[in-house]
């Protein structure tokens, strides 16, 4: 009897063991909490998070195989949170959310899981970059010349997944000296009118640089090469001297009243007339020939921005005048009958000249000549036939 009672209270024993582990394991299969199984992966603004996972758990930690439980994602603070933040379990309890976003750089974000009563998980913290851009420079017109204004104008694009509005300043720059600044305008440019470049270097190099904002990091364009000429400068109030020819193409100048034409304002430029020189065109006499002139120069601290133009003028080349000698030849007296004499009478003649060369050719002849009379004389005058040169 009393071993019956034993092995009685053994088996009441082993059922309440058993009754009791049954229950503890169908507490398993509840699900009181959310946890993360895939965090959220650092990012720039736009750029996905990654596939975010969230498992159904019991109260020990160990997951629920359960569907059907709705799951929603936000994010700890203001940051521009976009994607698709609802998600429902699977078969196998997760809940899986992809192509999260956060627009807004900072650092310490964390997503928040939450399910209807149930015990809600937070995620890893993170954090998320500023967003990349690029700048691009051109200019109005790359045949400029000094003294003209030109515009600069700069491109910021945002470098994609980024498509934050962009906002931020831009400063121009020729080499390392800064040139001025400019906002930019709800298309991402910004311009800026740069009054005169020193023509000193015929190709200036500009940059545009790009200050970033909350949203965008710093950036600078890449060279951009702006041709600079120089301006071309004239010279007024010289004048030529009118001459007699001389066979040459000399000019004399006048230069008292020389002064240049065109010089910007500001500017230290001054002529220097020292090895000035003139010729005309030709050496043939005529009117109103031209003069070219040569040998000015320019100095002063602008003078590397300008070219100068040598000028022309104006003047005459007359006639030189020529003289000429005639000797006649001596004859005895005859035929007094006769009131005048027909023997020829050779003349000759000599051009007086002292600068002309080459000298003029004259031509001569012998010929009849008549004396004035007949009767011995000394000197007798004879009438004189035309000669020609």
């Amino acid at each position: 009897m009393k071993l019956a009672n034993t092995i009685k209270n053994r088996a009441v024993a082993l059922l309440i063991a058993f009754l009791m582990n049954g229950f503890s394991v169908l507490a398993v299969t509840t699900a009181t909490q959310l946890e993360f199984t895939a965090q959220p992966a650092g990012s720039s603004i736009g750029a996905s998070l990654g596939s975010v996972v969230v498992q159904l758990a019991d109260k020990s930690g160990s997951n629920v195989l359960s569907g059907g439980t709705v799951i929603k994602i936000s994010l700890n603070k203001a940051g521009g949170f976009t994607g698709v933040t609802n998600a429902t379990t699977d078969a196998s309890g997760k809940a899986t959310f992809n192509n999260l976003k956060v627009n807004l750089p900072g650092n310490s974000y964390s997503l928040l899981a939450t399910a209807s009563g149930l015990a809600g998980a937070t995620s890893h913290a993170f954090n998320v970059a500023k967003g990349s851009a690029t700048v691009t420079v051109t200019s109005a017109t790359n045949n400029l010349i000094y003294g003209q204004s030109i515009v600069f104008t700069a491109t910021v694009k945002a470098v994609a997944p980024a498509t934050n509005a962009l906002t931020g300043t831009i400063t121009f720059k020729d080499g390392t000296v800064t040139l001025g600044s400019a906002s930019l305008n709800a298309a991402g440019q910004a311009a800026f009118s740069a009054k005169t470049l020193s023509a000193t270097n015929a190709t200036h190099v500009i940059t545009a640089i790009y200050g970033g904002s909350a949203n965008y990091s710093n950036s600078t364009s890449g060279n951009f090469l702006q041709s600079v000429s120089k301006l071309t400068l004239t010279a007024s109030g010289i004048t030529a001297s009118n001459k007699v020819y001389d066979a040459s193409t000399t000019a004399t100048l006048n230069l008292s009243k020389a002064a240049l034409k065109t010089v910007l304002a500001g500017d230290v430029v001054t002529l220097n007339t020292t090895a000035a020189k003139g010729a005309f065109a030709s050496k043939v006499v005529g009117t109103g020939k031209t003069v070219n002139v040569s040998g000015l120069t320019i100095a002063g601290a602008s003078a590397g921005n300008y070219t100068l133009v040598q000028p022309t003028a104006t003047a005459n080349i007359t006639a030189r005048s020529l003289s000429v000698k005639a000797t006649g030849v001596n004859k005895v007296y005859a035929e007094p009958r006769r009131r005048r004499s027909r023997s020829p009478t050779t003349i000759s003649a000599a051009i007086h000249s002292r600068t002309a060369t080459p000298t003029p050719s004259l031509r001569t002849r012998t010929s009849a000549q008549t004396f004035w009379s007949p009767f011995p004389a000394s000197p007798s005058r004879a009438r004189m036939r035309p000669i020609t040169f």
